[in-house]
């Protein structure tokens, strides 16, 4: 996650204000808003998570436990960049506001310390047998390894849109 981690830096880093909220059109995501839904999306599964750290099966994993299932494995993929398949965005991942640059990049960066954190937690925990339940569909388990495996995956796809859009924004006069 520390490539996704200094991938948005960078791309916030490259954009003045102008770029950082542009969009083509209307219920197109801008840059700001795939780093919000980043942020919304990545807050909610750490509380999943969490409830899984505080709860889970403390049986370990060894190297070859990790078997993952076809849907797991297929969803993941299914989010890696460049999009192929579009998805709308659950309810509950859309973010409700935009903030500036400074406040979601510091939003950003206190969530993926809490992420890195919950990895290194996770350590003594069986990565298949432990079930995250999905924020979005709360039927849904998918197990702890690909959990955080579809966070990176989720947030390698809304940073290459994001890097989309500001490479499609207009630069300011100021710059």
């Amino acid at each position: 996650m520390e490539d996704t981690f200094l991938e948005a830096g960078r791309l916030a880093d490259g954009c003045d204000d102008a770029q950082w909220v542009w969009t083509p059109s209307p219920g197109v995501w801008s840059a700001a808003g795939c780093i919000a839904h980043l942020n919304q999306t990545n807050r909610e599964y750490v509380t999943a998570i969490r409830s899984v750290l505080e709860s889970g099966n403390p049986e370990r994993s060894a190297a070859t436990d990790f078997r993952y299932g076809l849907l797991e494995r297929w969803f993941v993929k299914s989010m890696e960049p460049p999009v192929k398949i579009k998805w709308k965005a659950p309810k509950v991942f859309v973010p409700m506001a935009v903030d500036s640059k400074e406040a979601a990049m510091a939003e950003w960066q206190r969530i993926h310390l809490e992420l890195t954190s919950l990895i290194e937690r996770s350590e003594p925990l069986h990565l298949t047998k432990n079930k995250v339940i999905s924020p979005a569909v709360r039927l849904l388990k998918i197990s702890l390894g690909m959990a955080f495996a579809l966070i990176a995956a989720h947030n390698r796809r809304h940073l290459y849109q994001a890097r989309e859009m500001i490479g499609r924004a207009p630069r300011s006069a100021a710059t």
